[in-house]
């Protein structure tokens, strides 16, 4: 799902030459959850 609103959110700005400032925090909340999962993840594959 997440992958999917990326990309809605991409197709969007690309065709409207514009971000919609609502997704804005949207964006931020995923940009501080990207360090966490892959810290997860790389613990995964360690074990």
């Amino acid at each position: 799902n997440v992958a999917n609103n990326v990309n809605q959110l991409a197709r969007f700005a690309n065709t409207e030459s514009t971000f919609p400032a609502e997704a804005e925090a949207i964006v931020q909340e995923y940009r501080a959850l990207v360090p966490r999962l892959s810290a997860a993840l790389d613990r995964l594959d360690q074990s």
